[in-house]
Formats: structure tokens, sequence, C-alpha cells
């Protein structure tokens, strides 16, 4: 997939602006088989944004049209991600290296506690010392046969709000704590976390 075109034969592109190099690259790979143009998205910002929550895309880049290439992060393109939120059970409490907690977390599903990961960003000391006071240790750990080492593990009634890119081979990506749920009762939880804005 190409999605620019910065020489043409001894033509330097990067001057022109990208409308200009995406016709350029539309020529220059027309009929080829390997090579393809980067699929465009509808000019309308929120129309492109629509159309790429209900292909289930990660996200987008947006670039002027009128900008020149530029090495490096510009001004003229962002790059967006889509982000998913939703609850998840907190069944342990695990120490880093540097004296920092992280969440292990994970979802109900068909009666199971499915292990989802762990989340680091946004989990504080308040936010692990509320966990604690709403919870209560166990021995074991509550994933089935997930183990790991310096955990505390939880029974799985404490529910958190994540945020997350994705899930990927049954693992959050790049999750975010966003705080504890509403509820901690177990009934709140679903097993398809809910689509949301960035």
């Amino acid at each position: 997939m190409a999605f620019d075109c910065l020489w043409l034969g001894n033509r330097d592109l990067r001057p022109q602006p990208l409308h200009e190099r995406r016709r350029a690259l539309e020529a220059a790979v027309d009929g080829a088989e390997l090579i393809l143009p980067a699929r465009r998205l509808p000019a309308d910002g929120l129309e492109a944004w629509k159309l790429v929550k209900e292909r289930g895309y990660e996200g987008l880049v947006a670039k002027d049209g009128a900008s020149s290439y530029q090495a490096g992060e510009s001004k003229s393109w962002v790059k967006l991600k889509v982000r998913q939120e939703g609850q998840f059970l907190v069944g342990g409490i695990g120490e880093i290296a540097d004296g920092s907690r992280r969440l292990f977390i994970g979802e109900q599903v068909k009666g199971d506690l499915v292990y989802r990961g762990t989340v680091e960003l946004g989990v504080g000391r308040g936010l692990v010392a509320e966990v604690m006071k709403r919870g209560h240790e166990r021995r074991t750990s509550p994933f089935g046969g997930f183990r790991s080492r310096k955990v505390t593990w939880l029974e799985p009634t404490v529910a958190v709000e994540i945020s997350y890119g994705r899930l990927q081979q049954s693992w959050l990506r790049e999750p975010a704590c966003r705080g504890l749920a509403g509820t901690d009762s177990v009934a709140t939880i679903t097993s398809r976390p809910r689509r949301s804005r960035i």
C-alpha cells in the first residue's frame, strides 16, 4: 500500500502539495498488481470518522491536501485513534519495579473470568487504596490457569472503567484506567465492552 509519492523519476515532488503528489502516485501505480494506493476516506471529517468506526478501523490520518511533504511530525497532519471503553473486574494488584502498581483485569464471559491483561496508566495510589478497601484478598488467581508473581490476588468484585485501543489476541491493547466503575457489583459487567469516541 503506497500513501505518498516523494520522487517521480528524477523529479523531487516533496515541495508539491499533497493533492498533486497523490495524483502522481495514482498515475505511477496505475495497472500495478502488487502496489496499490492507500484508500482515501471522505473529505468531510465527521463522515470519515463515522466510516472508520463502522468498518472497525484502528483510526485515521487526516492530512492537509495543500501541504508539502515534511519528514517527521507536522501540524499539517494528525493521527486519530478509535478508543473503546468498558468495565472490567480487578482480579489482582501487582507491583512494578519502580514501586508503582498495576491492575490485573478481566471480564465475565459465559460464567468464567477471562484475563484481559494489566493496566498501569491511570493507576495511582488513591485508586489502589480504594480497590483494596472494597476488595477481598484471596490466595489464588481468579483467572483460571493464569498465574503471575508478586501479585495480591482479589475476589473479582470491584469494577474499573477502562479505555483501550482494541482487543488483540484476547488482551486489551493500550489500556488506561479512568477510575472505579459506578458500582462494584459483578452484575454490571458486560461481556462486550461498549464503543466510544476518542
